[in-house]
């Protein structure tokens, strides 16, 4: 196994954005449908030598990321559904045939799905 130490040196350079959306619609006293949504852009530079003349891709990072979801309510009832996307995520390793480049690994996707019932004040069943 091998230990490996972070140390606070060189210069680096981040920078990004986020776009982020909602909608809420609203009829009456119990029907409610909330749709959200953001998308991240993160990338930057970081010198790999002692005198700072040499950058490259800054590892560790997902350039891109999307957040988002839906939320229906009515009466007890409440149903979501969210998704968040993490784009392919370099590593500190560069590639063999483009050494200015870092190796990366797969992203991913995930969904969560959840139901909610309130059967009382104090109860509720959720799923």
């Amino acid at each position: 196994s091998t230990i490996i130490i972070f140390i606070n040196q060189g210069r680096q350079f981040t920078y990004g954005a986020t776009l982020n959306a909602s909608v809420i619609a609203v009829r009456g006293q119990s029907l409610k449908l909330e749709l959200y949504g953001a998308l991240s852009w993160i990338d930057g530079a970081i010198s790999i030598t002692d005198n700072n003349a040499d950058f490259r891709e800054t590892p560790y990072i997902s350039p891109f990321a999307f957040k988002g979801g839906v939320q229906f309510s009515y009466d007890k009832l409440s149903l979501n559904a969210r998704v968040v996307w993490q784009d392919r995520q370099r590593t500190a390793a560069f590639q063999s045939a483009q050494p200015e480049r870092r190796q990366t690994i797969d992203g991913y996707t995930l969904v969560n799905l959840c139901a909610r019932y309130g059967i009382a004040q104090w109860l509720e069943a959720f799923v």
